[in-house]
């Protein structure tokens, strides 16, 4: 049996494989950390504060400001800050933006992550 015969039959089956779960340390890491730091410290001479403020917010002021490119108070990021509605996340290691707004089960991936870093403290 071909290749494209079998996916049909799978997919038919509901047995085709669903794409894998968003993994929001991995997009941490490759749309984040070279700016806010791996630990969610902030740097980039002060143009990127740390993740305090972010881990403090609901999902629904974070999901905004990460499509709009507003901060939470309601001013727009610094432009080095992209704007992921319009660029896309990065979801790995030396991979390019992909160029289209990310989902909300990637944006909660994200959030979920930041939530976890020590900027806290």
């Amino acid at each position: 049996m071909n290749r494209v015969a079998l996916a049909l039959l799978l997919a038919a089956a509901g047995v085709a494989s669903a794409a894998p779960a968003p993994n929001g340390k991995l997009t941490y890491t490759a749309s984040c950390a070279g700016c806010h730091g791996l630990k969610g410290e902030g740097g980039t001479g002060g143009l990127s504060p740390n993740m305090k403020a972010t881990q403090k917010v609901s999902f629904a002021v974070f999901r905004k400001a990460m499509l709009e490119g507003v901060g939470f108070k309601g001013k727009k990021f610094q432009p080095v800050m992209p704007t992921f509605g319009k660029t896309g996340l990065t979801h790995g290691y030396g991979q390019r933006p992909s160029g289209k707004a990310p989902t909300d089960a990637e944006l909660k991936a994200l959030y979920n992550y930041i939530r976890t870093l020590p900027a806290v403290k």
